[in-house]
């Protein structure tokens, strides 16, 4: 009887084990079934996000050739379907929200005429891919803007002022008779008074600062003519600054010219006569004071840009920095004084933009290929022969959810004291786009003058420039609003 009760004991105890064991084997199992689960799961969630990333990505890329098409887009169904006179950013002044520095104020002012059938085959182009029939009726588009300063100037001869402006304020009209012939009309105020009439707003006259007629369609050909006042092709002088660079300065030429130019697979060059304002006895005025200019612009994405060329110009005594100084008798003001030159002076630039964001380096360096008569300007005793050099790098970013940009850069010239500029500036400028069409800059200059021992004299007689005062310096606000 009792080896009975051991052996049902023993029984039930080997039961109950095995029971437990199976018990823990499928707890075991269940626990590692669990895990794959999850990790199959953990798995499957990352695959799919990494899909959502990657569709998100391609999303946003679309996003930015979208926006670029749809920019080009509006234009071209405005100009199908729209009045017959519109609101356009033909000239560059309308612009995406993420891109301050695509207003006009920042675009180069010379080629004006090239910017304009470059913009129009961008809108023929977009018709074409979307079926969008242009009429060939006249149209013309209205733009333009306006830009007032405050600045604080501590001068030269350690004279303090501050001065509140209205520095611009002008109006574009450009006329497309048809989809060869295009006319445009600028038309500002000018801000720089009348000699003799002290009330500077008595002063602002209405002026047609430039005025031209191209023939030109370069889907068709990439020839084209102008005809007409403008800035003639010769240097760049696109930069960030709210002052003007010395390179504008003894560089930038406004005259009254006829161009031939030519814009392929990224080269693009003119040809230019103009009959000026100086007089060289016994010379053929059209022709002698000609030039040329060829550069070449890439751009691979919407991340890396190039722009670089050189030019070439007749008569450096045509710049406006040189027909006019801003000083006053019986200083040298200038050679539209006394016209009439003993020779006239060549002049050579070169310039180059790149761009890699969210960092763009400006250059640009003019200089006159020869030493003027020393009757018509010197430095220290001898015939001067001017020459000036920009350079800049802008640094872009978003603020706030706002376009910001913030720009160093540095300038010299060379034997250029009697234009009233400095030997030396380097300059700081912080610019936001704080509402769309508008931007806001803030800017500090510092000039370095010529040396106490320097001189120079110009073509009417006048007494020697010498040295006030070694530094200046300023501080100047700018807001603009562009539409």
């Amino acid at each position: 009887m009792k080896n009975k009760i051991i052996a049902l004991v023993a029984t039930a105890a080997l039961a109950s084990a095995i029971t437990a064991f199976a018990a823990q084997g499928n707890a075991t199992e269940q626990k590692s079934k669990k895990k794959n689960s999850n990790a199959a799961i953990l798995v499957a969630r990352t695959n799919r996000l990494e899909k959502e990333v990657q569709a998100l990505k391609e999303q946003v890329a679309d996003l930015k050739i979208s926006t670029k098409e749809d920019n080009i887009g509006s234009m071209a169904e405005l100009y199908a379907h729209g009045p017959a006179v519109v609101t356009s950013p033909a000239l560059g002044v309308r612009r995406s929200a993420e891109d301050a520095s695509d207003l006009m104020v920042n675009l180069p002012s010379m080629n004006e005429d090239l910017v304009i059938l470059r913009t129009r085959q961008k809108m023929d182009n977009y018709a074409k891919k979307n079926c969008i029939l242009i009429p060939e009726r006249p149209i013309i588009a209205v733009s333009g803007g306006a830009e007032g300063q405050i600045q604080y100037t501590n001068d030269y001869d350690h004279s303090r002022s501050a001065d509140v402006d209205l520095t611009k304020a002008e109006l574009d009209f450009i006329g497309e008779a048809s989809p060869w012939a295009t006319a445009a009309l600028i038309l500002s105020y000018d801000n720089g008074g009348i000699v003799g009439i002290p009330n500077r707003v008595r002063n602002s006259r209405l002026t047609l600062s430039r005025g031209f007629i191209t023939i030109g369609q370069l889907n068709k050909s990439p020839i084209y003519g102008t005809l007409g006042q403008v800035y003639l092709p010769f240097g760049r002088y696109a930069n960030y600054r709210v002052t003007t660079p010395s390179t504008q300065v003894i560089g930038r030429i406004k005259e009254r010219a006829v161009i031939l130019g030519f814009d392929y697979a990224g080269f693009y060059g003119q040809i230019y006569g103009f009959p000026g304002e100086t007089y060289v006895p016994g010379s053929i005025q059209l022709i002698q004071r000609g030039g040329a200019n060829l550069g070449y612009k890439y751009s691979s994405d919407d991340k890396f840009a190039i722009d670089m060329g050189v030019g070439t110009t007749g008569n450096m005594a045509e710049a406006w920095g040189m027909q006019g100084n801003g000083m006053s008798a019986p200083n040298f003001a200038g050679f539209n004084s006394n016209e009439t030159l003993v020779s006239r002076v060549p002049g050579l630039d070169a310039y180059a933009k790149i761009v890699y964001k969210p960092i763009t380096l400006i250059g640009e360096y003019i200089a006159a290929t020869r030493n003027f008569d020393a009757v018509d300007m010197t430095f220290d005793g001898r015939g001067a022969r001017p020459s000036a050099l920009d350079a800049e790098a802008a640094y872009s970013f978003t603020l706030f959810c706002k376009p910001n940009d913030f720009v160093i850069g540095y300038g010299q010239s060379w034997q250029a004291l009697a234009l009233n500029i400095p030997r030396q500036d380097v300059f700081a400028t912080y610019q936001i786009s704080i509402w769309k069409d508008t931007i806001e800059s803030l800017e500090y200059r510092h000039n370095f003058n010529y040396g106490w021992g320097d001189i120079a004299t110009g073509n009417n007689g006048s007494v020697p420039i010498t040295i006030i005062g070694r530094n200046s310096n300023s501080v100047t606000f700018q807001i603009g609003v562009y539409f």
